[in-house]
């Protein structure tokens, strides 16, 4: 026999029943909200569930077990299998950072890898591995060698006016480079082009042709043994001395600085000598008498630039640059340079009886101060013009003393008449062609 239920009895079975329910359903929350994506979500629906629970009068206890706790606007924690997941703005950018990274991490072995074996599998390619362990690799149709010194950069200099027999002659060194320097790169600068004369003028390439050289050059074997061919410049790259190789320069692409060195002649002047030479080189003395001849004779066309050169292993030709530039600076540089020229014991002696033989010499000069001349010459003061001209006749590739150019031409040094006559034909050419015409007239 069923007993009827009482209204308590009744009471105690719909608590059971909405306490079931909501626990049910809060399993049901909890579990969806599990994921990053679902997690911001989860305190609406809780706070629904919390609600309704209220309606049916729930437990307060009931509602605290169901219900997450939003701390911030952007912070949310939720209960999961008893551990504590933080999904936050600045949490969410690692994360996607931290991704990248491995992405792009996990591409680059990927790809390596794929490299390396493909380049196994079919012999080809130039990996790291490959420059690494082999010396001769075959790549895109051509085999690449290795070599343990440096690549060497070299430009030659050349144009087709400077004739058939030079250009021969220039493939031939440039051939025998090759062979003994297999790492060297050559490439070609016209001179005759204005792009070719712009990049002559940035190298500093004073005539043609010329072979310049970067300055990995030294760092090879052949240079260790033909250094001699080579001549250091100032910026630390290097020229390749023509003489050496039996090429004779055809043409200057620039002309001598006009404007330092011991200037001797005419405030106005029509025509310039520069003279490359010293006081105690071979041919130097004649040639400056030459020089004073023509000055004599041409007073108001011709200015002179004398430009003392040092030679290698040659103490007098370095101290003939002081004599020469102390006499200068009291405006005796003639007097004293025929004094020097006209006798050689200066010349032997050593340096600390050089000065006893140079002051007997410079006693029959009365219009020399010889307190100041000496003076001069212990503080060398005129180091900065020695170094100046030195590189200018480096740049220019002087290696024969004298060597004279009259305005931009070179001058050949021959015997004293014909030098006379070559540099006169172009002082006063009038004069010439008058006495050719009278020579004729009278034949």
């Amino acid at each position: 026999m069923n007993k009827k239920p009482t209204k308590k009895t009744a009471k105690k079975a719909s608590k059971k029943a909405t306490k079931k329910a909501v626990k049910k359903t809060t399993k049901k929350v909890v579990k969806k909200v599990a994921t990053k994506k679902t997690a911001k979500k989860m305190t609406t629906r809780t706070r629904k569930v919390v609600k309704k629970a209220s309606k049916k009068r729930a437990s307060k206890k009931t509602v605290r077990a169901v219900t997450a706790k939003k701390s911030t606007p952007h912070k949310t924690i939720a209960m999961v299998h008893g551990q504590h997941q933080c999904h936050t703005p600045e949490l969410r950018r690692r994360v996607k950072k931290l991704t990248s990274a491995l992405v792009m991490l996990t591409g680059l072995a990927v790809g390596s890898l794929f490299v390396d074996v493909s380049q196994f599998f079919t012999e080809r390619g130039l990996s790291a591995k490959a420059q690494e362990n082999a010396r001769v690799v075959y790549y895109n149709d051509a085999t690449w060698v290795k070599y343990e010194e440096p690549k060497v950069e070299a430009r030659v200099f050349i144009s087709a006016i400077h004739g058939e027999d030079i250009a021969t002659r220039l493939d031939n060194v440039v051939s025998t480079l090759a062979f003994f320097m297999p790492t060297i790169e050559f490439r070609r600068v016209d001179t005759e082009t204005d792009a070719g004369r712009d990049v002559a003028r940035e190298a500093q390439i004073a005539y043609a042709p010329a072979i310049h050289f970067s300055g990995e050059l030294s760092k090879t074997a052949y240079y260790a043994h033909a250094s001699e061919l080579f001549t250091l410049r100032e910026d630390g790259t290097y020229v390749l001395d023509m003489k050496s190789v039996d090429i004779q320069i055809a043409e200057y692409l620039e002309k001598p600085q006009t404007k330092t060195g011991v200037i001797v002649g005419a405030e106005k002047y029509e025509h310039e000598l520069v003279v490359f030479g010293n006081l105690s080189c071979e041919g130097c003395d004649t040639t400056f008498r030459v020089v004073e001849t023509l000055q004599e004779e041409y007073p108001d066309k011709l200015k002179v630039v004398y430009k003392n050169i040092p030679e290698e292993g040659d103490v007098a030709s370095e101290a003939g640059i002081y004599i020469g530039q102390c006499a200068y600076e009291q405006g005796l540089y003639g007097p004293v340079a025929n004094i020097l020229y006209a006798r050689s014991e200066w010349k032997s002696v050593k340096p600390l009886a050089r000065k006893k033989v140079l002051e007997n010499y410079m006693s029959s000069v009365a219009e020399l101060d010889q307190e100041r001349f000496f003076a001069c010459l212990d503080e060398r003061t005129y180091d900065d013009q020695r170094v100046m001209d030195f590189n200018e006749a480096n740049r220019m590739s002087i290696t024969e003393l004298p060597t004279l150019f009259l305005n931009d031409q070179l001058v050949r040094v021959t015997p004293d008449k014909l030098l006379k006559d070559q540099i006169e034909s172009i002082l006063a050419p009038a004069e010439i062609l008058q006495s050719t015409d009278q020579d004729q007239s009278a034949q």
